[in-house]
């Protein structure tokens, strides 16, 4: 999976076009874990060694719906009926009373698929040459290699 967050800026972090578009198309927003905030990360991702040390743990799927079919029954059977940690509420019950009302409906349309950009070779982003400035340093007037500018 590549990331979504192209420049990750403490304020005002960039998204990929990609995941702009996907995001726009589902109607839903996008809060980064803050940069260089160790403590937010375990939080955001304690619950993916929840899942693969109480359901993938031992299982052998023999295709793909069989594995999210499983899923279904092991969240609203197991996951969903265990005690959270910190709110002590059944995360199941949490989500039906709480947050199941708020979703929109499921799109009739997949989402469409990211623009296709065309790729250009790493020596291209060398050739930009300045509007306000030269492109080649003051070393090439003295008889140097020439070197781009910046």
């Amino acid at each position: 999976m590549s990331p979504i967050i192209a420049d990750a800026d403490p304020v005002n972090p960039t998204f990929t076009v990609g995941w702009l578009d996907y995001a726009q198309a589902r109607g839903c927003g996008t809060d980064p874990a803050r940069v260089r905030s160790p403590k937010d990360k375990p939080r955001v991702e304690r619950i993916v060694q929840y899942v693969r040390g109480n359901f993938f743990a031992g299982e052998v799927f023999t295709d793909l719906p069989d594995a999210q079919r499983r899923a279904e029954v092991w969240c609203t059977s197991t996951a969903g009926l265990r005690l959270h940690g910190s709110t002590y509420q059944r995360p199941g019950e949490q989500f039906a009373a709480e947050e199941a009302p708020l979703l929109l409906p499921v799109p009739a349309a997949a989402a469409a698929a990211p623009r296709p950009r065309t790729a250009r070779p790493a020596a291209a982003r060398w050739c930009r040459a300045p509007a306000t400035r030269p492109s080649w340093s003051t070393s090439a007037r003295r008889g140097a290699a020439p070197r781009p500018g910046r």
